[in-house]
């Protein structure tokens, strides 16, 4: 197993994750592209609750896994 930092990158057009090693080298990443919804105005704005969907799958999945610690 190999001890990891976890940074996600939640952008206006896409949102990232990204794992460091100690030595601060990238081993994993992965990107998301989730389409903006309207809010009550009718402005374009995140989908906060697929985001958090998204982090939330993303964490579990890494945790689960027997590659990072």
């Amino acid at each position: 197993m190999i001890a990891v930092t976890a940074i996600f990158d939640i952008g206006k057009t896409n949102k990232k994750c990204f794992l460091f090693d100690e030595q601060y080298a990238e081993v994993y990443s992965e990107y998301a592209d989730i389409p903006e919804i309207v809010d009550e105005d009718g402005y374009p704005c995140d989908d906060l609750l697929k985001i958090i969907e998204w982090i939330q799958a993303v964490m579990n999945r890494l945790m689960c896994s027997t590659k990072y610690a």
